[in-house]
């Protein structure tokens, strides 16, 4: 892993921690009367949430770039994504309707 990804990854984890405290900080501030406050969390909740697309987006075509310029046999192999899982929604079903 190089610098720049190390940075990447970096940056947007800490601008995850930085929204999610924001987001648990809006309530608080309008519970106790500082709605100013709750407006600057929520500023930097919308930053920091654009700071990740952003970053982690840019990270990814980067990734997909440099994958495409591999050889075919050498390029990573793509996951086959899963089958929703849908018996669950049956044995609710059935638990209810007994």
């Amino acid at each position: 892993m190089n610098a720049r990804r190390l940075l990447v990854i970096g940056s947007a984890t800490l601008a995850t921690i930085v929204a999610v405290g924001a987001l648990l900080f809006i309530p608080l501030s309008i519970a106790v009367g500082h709605p100013l406050n709750a407006v600057v969390e929520a500023a930097l909740l919308v930053v920091c949430v654009w700071w990740v697309a952003r970053v982690m987006r840019a990270d990814r075509r980067r990734r997909l770039a440099a994958e495409s310029s591999l050889p075919p046999e050498r390029r990573p192999a793509r996951r086959q994504p899963r089958r929703p899982i849908t018996f669950q929604l049956r044995e609710t079903l059935v638990t209810f309707a007994i």
